[in-house]
């Protein structure tokens, strides 16, 4: 007998809780993967035998289905996961519509573009669909009860996937949390959890091989546990020559940020993107404002200190720099931070991110310039050991020097310095 085939994107989407089932039951498959925006699908669509061709399809001999929905429920019927009994089956059909509604609003405020207005009703109102959820779910281990069923799959999806999109969505819903981890623990899954089909990054990066305007993104990343991968080009290369008109972004630069077919250049507009995604923007107009002035007053900040080690002639001016101007500068940071715990307030923000990182190359320029700045050292520190940033920190993702491009006479190579890790 062939092996079956399942086709789709290649992405989680509308196929993973196939997949989960798939592997659930320990089904030897062919995951065929199509590449957005490539020729392949089309080339296949017409040739595959479809009654109705689209994406995912599986193949299974003579039977050839498409439709999410079709080829769970056959594969559900056919593995004994539809439901034990009628009562059962006909819940299972309640859950699996209710289901692919909760995925479909959020996916439909995605599409059509959401407003900061948009966007904080539909998260408002998220407990309110989570509550039913929990109602439904009571104390039973899964959707149905004790045993588990292709709609338990569907679930561990959608919320997940809203657990990307905003993070901490099923914060004080134990109920929920409890069932994720359920699923997350099947042994029958681990394997596949663990793979690097299943995790298939949100996001991908690109920048120079140094920390320089990218990292604060970096930092955001980790701290919301985004999956993502990173290019790193060097400088001295030709290989982001090679590709900087090929990738399909309108302004052309680095660094960049890619999610599917959204595609976007300047370190600014993807943390402000980023940090309206994850919720890192701001919460009331006070906070917003606050974090509107810090994002231009700390890309300043950054210029002064890369224009200064710019020249040779840099060390025999430092202890000026440092008395007439880096000491105005901190005491103005000091003066706006204030007794807050974060510049915006009680909320960090991107900016937080964005200041840090500077903090840390003015540190790295003079050791102990934070040291005449209490509430500033502590605000660094603050940052520095949030648990994400931790775990970051000490990865081998982090590359702690060069901080700016070969051309600055500091910071641009050569031996880092000996406090370089605080």
């Amino acid at each position: 007998m062939s092996i079956p085939i399942l086709g789709y994107w290649n992405v989680r989407g509308l196929a993973e809780p196939i997949r989960y089932l798939l592997h659930y039951k320990n089904v030897e498959f062919v995951n065929k993967i199509y590449v957005l925006r490539e020729k392949d699908w089309q080339k296949d669509k017409f040739a595959l035998g479809l009654d109705f061709p689209n994406l995912p399809y599986y193949i299974e001999g003579d039977i050839k289905i498409s439709q999410s929905t079709a080829i769970l429920r056959y594969l559900a019927r056919k593995y004994d996961l539809a439901g034990k009994d009628e009562r059962q089956k006909v819940f299972v059909s309640m859950v699996e519509q209710q289901l692919i509604d909760l995925r479909f609003n959020l996916f439909l405020l995605i599409l059509k573009g959401e407003t900061e207005s948009e966007k904080t009703e539909f998260i408002n109102n998220i407990p309110n669909h989570l509550k039913q959820w929990e109602k439904f779910f009571g104390n039973k281990e899964f959707l149905m009860g004790d045993n588990l069923t292709y709609v338990d799959f569907i679930a561990y999806e959608t919320f997940d996937v809203y657990g990307r999109f905003y993070s901490d969505v099923l914060k004080g819903f134990t109920v929920l949390q409890d069932f994720q981890n359920r699923i997350e623990t099947l042994p029958e899954l681990q394997e596949y959890f663990n793979s690097s089909t299943h995790k298939q990054p949100v996001g991908k990066g690109g920048y120079w091989d140094v920390r320089g305007i990218a990292e604060p993104i970096r930092y955001l990343l980790h701290y919301k546990k985004v999956d993502f991968d990173e290019k790193r080009y060097v400088i001295a290369g030709d290989e982001w020559t090679n590709e900087k008109f090929n990738l399909g972004f309108d302004f052309p630069n680095l660094p960049y940020y890619k999610e599917g077919d959204f595609k976007l250049t300047q370190s600014l507009a993807i943390m402000r993107y980023l940090a309206r995604k994850h919720g890192l923007a701001g919460e009331t107009d006070e906070e917003k404002d606050r974090v509107a002035l810090a994002e231009q007053q700390s890309r300043d900040f950054r210029a002064v200190l890369r224009a200064f080690v710019g020249d040779d002639g840099y060390e025999t001016r430092k202890d000026e720099f440092l008395k007439n101007t880096v000491s105005v500068l901190f005491r103005q940071w000091e003066n706006f931070l204030g007794d807050r715990k974060f510049l915006a307030g009680d909320n960090l923000t991107y900016v937080d991110f964005m200041l840090y990182e500077n903090l840390d190359f003015y540190r790295l320029f003079h050791a102990s310039i934070l040291d005449d700045f209490a509430s500033l050292k502590a605000y660094f520190s603050r940052i520095k050991d949030l648990p994400e940033m931790q775990k970051y920190l000490n990865s081998s993702r982090f590359k702690a020097w060069p901080i700016f491009a070969p051309a600055a006479k500091f910071g641009g190579g050569g031996k880092p310095p000996k406090h370089l890790k605080a």
